[in-house]
C-alpha cells in the first residue's frame, strides 16, 4: 500500500524510479545529521506560509516561529523535517542558495493541490560543508542518483 501511494508521485518527477519498503536508517547519523532517528510517529504535513509570501515580492511581515508550532499544531513531541525559507531577520536576506553535490534533501511530495496554492514537490538541500540550496527539478538525470526515504502523511494542515 505504501509503494502504491508513493510511486505515482515519484514517476511524475523522475524518469526512472524503483521503490521498496525498507527500514529507515538512523537519520541522526551522517550524511543526514537530523534531530530525529526516523520517519515515524504522528506523520502529518504542515504547509506553513505560501509561495505568495515570496512571489511576486517578499512579504517581510510573514514570520513564523518554529517555537510556536508545538502549540499551533497540537503535536508533542514535535520534530520538524522539511523544506523552509530561513529566517531573513537573522541572516539579513532570504537564505536559499545554490550548492554542489553530494547533498541531503528534506521535503515532501504532495499528490494533488485541493486549491491551497501548494507546491506539489518541495525539497531543500544541505551538505556537511554548511552549504544549502533548493531542489526545483532534475537537471542532470543521466549523472545524478537519488535515494529517498518517504512516509505517508495521515493528514495535511495549511497554516498561514
Amino acid at each position: 500500500m505504501l509503494i502504491s501511494a508513493i510511486l505515482p508521485e515519484l514517476l511524475e518527477n523522475f524518469e526512472n524510479v524503483s521503490a521498496e519498503v525498507v527500514q529507515c536508517p538512523d537519520l541522526t547519523q551522517p550524511p543526514f545529521n537530523l534531530t530525529s532517528e526516523g520517519l515515524c510517529g504522528d506523520e502529518n504535513v504542515f504547509d506553513i506560509g505560501d509561495v505568495t509570501n515570496f512571489v511576486p515580492s517578499f512579504k517581510r511581515e510573514k514570520l513564523y516561529n518554529v517555537k510556536d508550532l508545538k502549540q499551533i499544531t497540537g503535536s508533542d513531541p514535535l520534530t520538524i523535517i522539511g523544506a523552509c525559507g530561513g529566517p531573513f531577520p537573522f541572516f539579513g536576506a532570504d537564505s536559499e542558495a545554490k550548492l554542489s553535490p553530494p547533498s541531503v534533501g528534506v521535503g515532501c511530495i504532495v499528490s494533488h493541490d485541493p486549491g491551497l496554492n501548494l507546491r506539489l514537490q518541495h525539497f531543500h538541500l544541505y551538505t556537511d560543508r554548511n552549504e544549502g540550496g533548493h531542489y526545483h527539478n532534475d537537471t542532470e538525470p543521466n549523472t545524478i542518483k537519488y535515494t529517498g526515504y518517504f512516509g505517508v502523511s495521515k493528514q495535511f494542515i495549511k497554516i498561514d
